[in-house]
């Protein structure tokens, strides 16, 4: 099954929104590369060990990978 881009902005976008209230990032608007980080990370995890994706393995993708990388982009004025 693959996860549109629509679908991975509708499942994303909550997310982004709690990081930006959070003051972790500052913008929702990132590169659709970007968006499929940590479906592409999941998905990698998934066929890797062969099992679905554990809460805790989302939530280590999530605050280990993905929020760093999206703070760390600089953005265009």
């Amino acid at each position: 099954m693959q996860i549109t881009s629509f679908a991975r902005a509708r499942i994303l976008r909550p997310v982004l929104q709690r990081a930006v209230a959070r003051g972790e990032i500052t913008t929702t608007e990132i590169s659709p590369r970007l968006a499929r980080l940590p479906f592409d990370l999941m998905r990698n995890e998934s066929m890797i060990y062969g099992m679905p994706v554990s809460d805790a393995a989302i939530a280590e993708i999530i605050d280990e990978v993905v929020l760093p990388v999206l703070a760390a982009t600089p953005r265009e004025s």
